[in-house]
């Protein structure tokens, strides 16, 4: 029975007996294997990766929140001489 290979690289005809034979060869099917199973090799799964996401995520959002509160600011009041006189200002 003639078939086509499963490896969408390949895509090739080929002759079979059998009837639950999908790649054309040994290197098809391992291609496709791996394509299929990279997932199980990966050294970071992809929930760790989301997770340190978050975290990045969570922290620079509380730093930009930081910056967003009022601060205490020197200001000389049009003053050269002497002190300061320090005063609150928003920054939004």
């Amino acid at each position: 029975m003639k078939k086509i290979c499963a490896n969408p690289e390949c895509r090739k005809e080929f002759e079979s007996n059998y009837k639950n034979k999908r790649f054309c060869c040994k290197e098809c099917g391992k291609k496709v294997f791996y394509q299929e199973h990279k997932e199980y090799w990966n050294h970071e799964p992809k929930r760790k990766k989301e997770a340190e996401q978050k975290r990045i995520k969570a922290e620079n959002d509380a730093k930009k929140e930081k910056r967003r509160e009022p601060r205490i600011v020197k200001s000389h009041g049009g003053k050269i001489t002497g002190g300061f006189d320090y005063f609150m200002i928003s920054t939004n």
